[in-house]
């Protein structure tokens, strides 16, 4: 799906993360049991030196909440202005009712707000913005808040549920991210929005142990409750297939559809799935160099969220973002690849919060 936007933008956004931060080749020796130099090679094959967990009991919406906050006030914005709140996440706070709904009043939205609810992953961000803009340019809303992000590896940390592919402490952290989008007939440029979807890839990452099939099959156990969360299996064989076939080749149907060459953005602001992925996509997709930065080697994987978190946490990228539209791309759990390219030269990018 191609789509063209020329009457909103993103007006202002937000990462959040952990103040606790932990070596990932340590976390790596205590849990997984690997010896010094498989972690240390581990680590130095991913990227992810350190890993950012927030304080054990806060959830993805207690984030978003506080970066909502944040961003009300820095910017002077009256929450009741806000006509719809997009959450997406693979962390809710239940599965009834839908985590928007616990974060309305919260957030001081009124009664009238569009509550919409998305599960997705990494691909989150650029899914909600798409979504955001659509709501936006059919006048359903004026003002939307976008929140991202997933929690549980402080959860996994402080129950002790590495139960399944370990390696995986190497990678994963926790975060969250805010954006505006605003209604502007006056937009400078207009946002290109690419999105597939491969549902048909849909095993290759799996929780089979979550949510209702699981619960109705004679594999349900309620001695194992507890590993349900910690049972995630990656196929890092299909998503680096995927990578390299598809998410390229998605880049060049949205670049071909908006008429523009690498040459002509400033950066292509992908998830930060892991170096050695991202280096692989730069590659095979012929970007020129230093062109998709690898920003997240002291935070770690945080699934929908690395995104803004990667624009909040390196401020040093943002005056060549001010002067060329960015792409952004997300890739992964699905399967499914979303990618735009937008103009963030007025967008108020606030300094990542810790918390």
């Amino acid at each position: 799906m191609l789509h063209a936007f020329n009457q909103s933008e993103i007006k202002a956004l937000v990462g959040i993360t952990g103040k606790q931060i932990y070596d990932a080749a340590e976390l790596c020796e205590k849990y997984a049991e690997l010896d010094h130099k498989k972690a240390l090679r581990l680590v130095k094959s991913v990227g992810f030196k350190k890993v950012r967990y927030l304080p054990f009991g806060h959830t993805t919406s207690d984030a978003c909440v506080i970066g909502a906050q944040k961003l009300f006030k820095d910017l002077n914005i009256d929450p009741k202005s806000i006509d719809g709140l997009i959450m997406v996440t693979q962390c809710p706070d239940y599965l009834v009712p839908a985590t928007s709904y616990t974060m309305q009043q919260r957030l001081g939205l009124n009664s009238e707000t569009f509550l919409l609810d998305i599960t997705q992953g990494c691909t989150g961000f650029v899914y909600g913005l798409m979504v955001a803009h659509t709501l936006i340019e059919t006048q359903v809303c004026s003002n939307i808040l976008l929140c991202v992000g997933d929690v549980y590896q402080s959860i996994n940390l402080h129950k002790g549920m590495f139960l399944e592919q370990k390696s995986n402490l190497s990678v994963f952290a926790d975060g969250a991210g805010v954006a505006l989008i605003s209604r502007n007939q006056n937009a400078n440029k207009p946002s290109y929005f690419s999105i597939e979807n491969n549902g048909e890839l849909n095993q290759a990452i799996c929780n089979a142990n979550l949510g209702f099939r699981y619960l109705l099959s004679e594999k349900f156990d309620l001695k194992d409750a507890s590993k349900l969360l910690a049972s995630t299996q990656i196929d890092g064989a299909v998503l680096a297939d995927y990578i390299l076939k598809v998410v390229t080749k998605d880049l060049s149907r949205l670049l071909d559809f908006a008429k523009l060459k690498y040459e002509d953005l400033s950066y292509c602001i992908a998830h930060q799935a892991n170096k050695t992925l991202m280096n692989a996509l730069a590659s095979v997709a012929n970007m020129p160099e230093g062109f998709q930065p690898f920003l997240a080697e002291n935070t770690g994987n945080t699934s929908s969220a690395s995104i803004p978190l990667a624009l909040s946490e390196n401020k040093e990228i943002l005056p060549k973002i001010r002067e060329k539209n960015t792409i952004l791309t997300g890739f992964g759990v699905g399967m499914c690849v979303g990618s735009a390219i937008v103009d963030l030269s007025e967008t108020t990018i606030l300094d990542a919060i810790y918390l």
